[in-house]
């Protein structure tokens, strides 16, 4: 359970993560979930509606996640992404940083994590995260395959730099 969750992030849900989770886990997860809250691995951040967990500290979030088989990893990322985009299909806006993790991390998942890649970055754009927008701009560009996807990474990366130049500055 620890090892799934840990490829889920730094907060999870305890629907999701039953939905990544092997079907012969799931029967026990709320136990699994107490005694790892017991033992100081993870905290309960928030009881209703829904339980939502995160774990004490980073190293042990890294740890458990470096000692995961990658192929372990992959199916859970993918399980995840495709949770989400089930779970949140009327409004997946605010999940478009996780989705194009989730699908980044999966095996044979390209297309959709240069999608989500591209949509993150023009989300954070338009909200004037720059930054953050350039960076997942860049991580898509990796992805970029084929000269449609590079027209359009190119439109965001345009809107962008636009959108920069269009902020005033001020002077001291």
């Amino acid at each position: 359970v620890l090892k799934h969750a840990s490829i889920l992030g730094d907060e999870f849900s305890e629907n999701m993560l039953e939905a990544v989770i092997p079907e012969k886990l799931r029967s026990s997860l709320a136990e699994s979930l107490d005694s790892l809250v017991e033992h100081g691995f993870i905290l309960c951040i928030e009881e209703f509606p829904q339980g939502i967990f995160g774990f004490q500290n980073q190293l042990i979030r890294q740890t458990v996640y470096e000692l995961t088989p990658p192929r372990d990893a992959a199916h859970t990322h993918l399980a995840a992404a495709h949770f989400i985009e089930k779970e949140y299909s009327k409004n997946l806006r605010p999940f478009y940083p996780s989705l194009e993790h989730h699908y980044q991390h999966s095996h044979g998942q390209r297309a959709l994590a240069f999608k989500y890649k591209v949509k993150a970055a023009d989300q954070a754009i338009s909200r004037g995260a720059f930054t953050d927008g350039l960076r997942f701009a860049h991580s898509a560009s990796k992805l970029a395959l084929t000269k449609e996807e590079l027209r359009v990474l190119l439109m965001v990366i345009s809107r962008a730099l636009r959108d920069i130049n269009a902020v005033p500055y001020t002077h001291l």
